[in-house]
């Protein structure tokens, strides 16, 4: 029997990261070591109590969460720089009723199970150190606590197989005109990530655009009518919906954008188009703070292993998704 690969999954749990968690689980491919959870689409507290919802939805109590950093390293410190200082979901008020793309609760029961007391950083930084095998990092949201890790020791790298990372983006941006949430929420830490030495591959905007999903798609989902397709395919919707209220809809479709990292561990042919190059982030504290940077000019020869993903197989993903959550309760 083939040794499944090890994973540490770090995420901000909202709706597109809880899919991630039941495909990752679900698949029933990975060692999942343990979870950790940090800022970005919502405060720790909320992110951390999300990920031990879906977990018991699963009936994995048995994976460890690890609550992490709340802010970015040094963003918040760091006079002028474009952001607002309260972490939210985004969202607004229509006819007195808040409309948000994360809810600051998943639509679960209230977990019983409790986080542990070890901080993340702290808990990434002992068991890279520690580990007799090297581990697979799968952050779906400001890497924070992944990059404060390798600034406190930069040679733990050396016992990271790969880092899968949902950030950035090349030809898209959200959270800004220049840069996507996740990277722009922290990009010292995602500056950090990159230039790790470890095998980085980068699933930007462009590549989670590139197969976003549709009210029809939810149905396929849902189909098998299992508790986490179900489940999966409400938050699709709601995402959809929400998006459409707030006034960005792409014509009706929503990119579900952490459970690509996923797929792609599961079937790295889920991805169609794959460039190896050299990466940056933008640190200048102007318009494009925490941009992307992609050298992908011709004869250009990266020195770092990282890759960044531009295109995906849209009917592929989501039969992917459809089958793992076909595994559920």
């Amino acid at each position: 029997m083939e040794k499944k690969r090890r994973l540490i999954i770090d995420c901000d749990t909202g709706s597109d990261d809880a899919v991630a968690l039941m495909t990752a689980v679900l698949s029933d491919q990975f060692d999942i070591l343990a979870i950790t959870t940090t800022h970005g689409n919502l405060p720790v507290k909320y992110t951390t109590e999300n990920t031990l919802r879906v977990l018991e939805l699963l009936g994995r109590q048995d994976i460890p969460v690890y609550p992490g950093c709340n802010e970015g390293m040094v963003k918040l410190l760091t006079p002028g720089r474009m952001i607002n200082p309260k972490i939210k979901a985004i969202s607004k008020v229509i006819d007195g009723k808040e409309v948000a793309i994360h809810d600051r609760y998943l639509d679960l029961p209230e977990a019983v199970t409790k986080p542990q007391t070890e901080h993340a950083c702290s808990f990434l930084l002992r068991t890279l150190r520690e580990t007799k095998e090297k581990i697979t990092l799968v952050p779906l949201g400001p890497v924070t606590n992944i990059g404060m890790a390798l600034r406190m020791d930069p040679s733990i790298a050396q016992n990271i197989e790969g880092i899968v990372v949902m950030g950035g983006g090349v030809h898209e941006a959200n959270k800004s005109m220049a840069a996507e949430s996740n990277f722009f929420n922290d990009p010292e830490a995602a500056k950090i990530v990159l230039e790790c030495g470890a095998p980085v591959v980068v699933i930007p905007l462009d590549a989670t655009k590139s197969v976003s999903l549709s009210r029809e798609d939810a149905a396929f989902m849902a189909a098998s009518g299992t508790k986490a397709a179900k489940f999966a395919a409400d938050l699709v919707l709601h995402r959809i919906e929400a998006e459409e209220l707030l006034g960005f809809s792409d014509n009706g479709k929503n990119a579900l954008h952490d459970p690509l990292t996923v797929c792609f561990l599961l079937d790295p042919t889920v991805i169609t188009d794959l460039w190896h190059c050299a990466c940056d982030i933008d640190l200048g504290g102007g318009r494009a703070d925490g941009q992307l940077l992609c050298d992908m000019r011709p004869g250009e020869k990266p020195t770092l292993p990282t890759y960044v993903a531009m295109r995906g197989d849209k009917d592929k993903y989501l039969k992917m998704l459809a089958e793992v959550l076909a595994r559920g309760n």
